[in-house]
């Protein structure tokens, strides 16, 4: 505690649970999940040094199928964020986030996991790493819907067998 700023300027940095992003590659929605550009894969994304606007652990990207298994550092917008614009975006801890199902509920307590287009899906698959648990029930969320989840965009829980 001694020395540390209270907020962060921009980035993850330490991992902060909240912190302020840039998103890249078109405009993110309340509850989108996304990921952190450490691979540099937008051409604005040009290193990764903390706190650096230009840096992967400040910009948000779209999901990619690797991150269904985990792979990046995942979060949640917690607003409406322009293309290139800032917002806040949860790494962790409680969150709303977008969460479907191709048929069925969701029940409190399911476990979640990131799909590419965006949102938490209770359709899992062998190998998906668990990034959240639901808590609240959701009504046959064949669409996006917004709901309040438990979520770990950094460590991420087991693989479902």
């Amino acid at each position: 505690m001694y020395g540390r700023p209270v907020n962060s300027a921009v980035g993850i940095g330490e991992f902060p649970s909240r912190p302020i992003v840039i998103a890249r590659g078109g405009n993110r929605s309340r509850g989108e999940v996304v990921k952190f550009d450490l691979a540099m894969t937008d051409p604005d994304t040009t290193n990764n040094r903390e706190g650096d606007e230009n840096s992967g652990l400040t910009n948000v990207v779209d999901l990619t199928a690797a991150a269904r298994r985990g792979h990046g550092v995942l979060a949640v917008c917690e607003a409406d964020i322009g293309d290139n614009d800032r917002g806040y975006a949860k790494v962790y801890g409680f969150v709303k986030a977008l969460v479907q199902k191709s048929s069925g509920n969701i029940a409190l307590d399911d476990p979640l996991v990131a799909h590419v287009d965006g949102y938490l899906t209770a359709d899992l698959q062998s190998g998906d790493r668990i990034v959240a648990f639901a808590r609240e029930a959701v009504t046959a969320p064949t669409t996006p819907t917004i709901a309040e989840v438990a979520f770990d965009g950094v460590h991420g829980g087991p693989t479902v067998v």
